[in-house]
């Protein structure tokens, strides 16, 4: 174990950041050089201690690689319990329920609980639940409980996907079938996406794979209502049939061409 710096600088290890920098000023005072009873060497131990459980960010790291060296009696039913600790999970959601939000049921410690997971969760979201973790002890030994940490994993409907743009933005594409009339001359459609209709035009001379946006009408921002994008792939539906007069047209536009 390394140097007990709360002992050096007689302070309990839950002593807070004031009571600890009231204590280094007292020592210092009483035991500088250029006074009676000085002690140069008193006082490096002393710098030396303020300078770790002084700044708390090298305390947590002090406490917890002493955490169970022991520093006397204030530490033993620390010692005895483990410290608290997040639980880490992954769940499978489908693409509607994370679009919409639902209620998941979880198994954790033992227990069955329900978690909401909200609207508009991504895929690869990790979900924080407080309280929901492992029961122990924090770095100054008082009674705590960590978190759960979902991690949602979405699957992919055949109609729909998500990608992203370059300012990270969630696009939610889809793939719709047109008729190649319509892919010529252009024309406003009508295409669900889950729960809504919405209206789409299609570009004149649009060709087979190519896409159009609607915005606000994609994937919702996580947690509300507001819509990201819409991405439509287009898919050129050809007739299975004509008729002899319609392919006598379509001979005559051939030949015009």
């Amino acid at each position: 174990m390394d140097k007990n710096y709360y002992d050096i600088l007689g302070v309990k290890r839950n002593a807070s950041n004031d009571e600890i920098k009231k204590a280094y000023r007292e020592l210092c005072k009483k035991y500088h050089p250029d006074r009676t009873g000085g002690d140069d060497t008193k006082i490096k131990e002393i710098n030396e201690a303020y300078d770790v459980i002084g700044d708390e960010k090298k305390r947590r790291e002090y406490d917890v690689k002493n955490s169970f060296g022991g520093f006397g009696t204030d530490w033993i039913k620390y010692n005895l319990h483990q410290m608290a600790e997040d639980i880490r999970i992954a769940i499978t959601i489908s693409f509607e329920d994370a679009y919409k939000g639902c209620k998941y049921p979880v198994k954790v410690n033992g227990k069955l609980y329900t978690i909401d997971i909200p609207r508009g969760t991504t895929p690869g979201k990790i979900l924080r639940i407080p309280g929901f973790g492992k029961r122990g002890y924090n770095v100054k030994g008082e009674q705590a409980v960590g978190d759960l940490l979902v991690t949602v994993m979405v699957q992919n409907m055949d109609k729909y996907s998500l990608s992203t743009m370059m300012n990270g933005t969630y696009v939610l594409e889809m793939v719709q079938a047109i008729d190649w009339i319509d892919a010529i001359l252009g024309a406003e459609i009508t295409v669900k996406v889950f729960d809504r209709d919405v209206t789409v035009k299609v570009p004149k001379y649009t060709q087979n794979g190519g896409y159009t946006f609607v915005g606000n009408q994609g994937f919702p921002k996580f947690g509300t209502d507001e819509l990201g994008p819409l991405r439509i792939n287009f898919i050129i539906r050809m007739p299975k049939k004509l008729t002899d007069e319609q392919i006598k047209l379509l001979q005559k536009i051939k030949e015009s061409m």
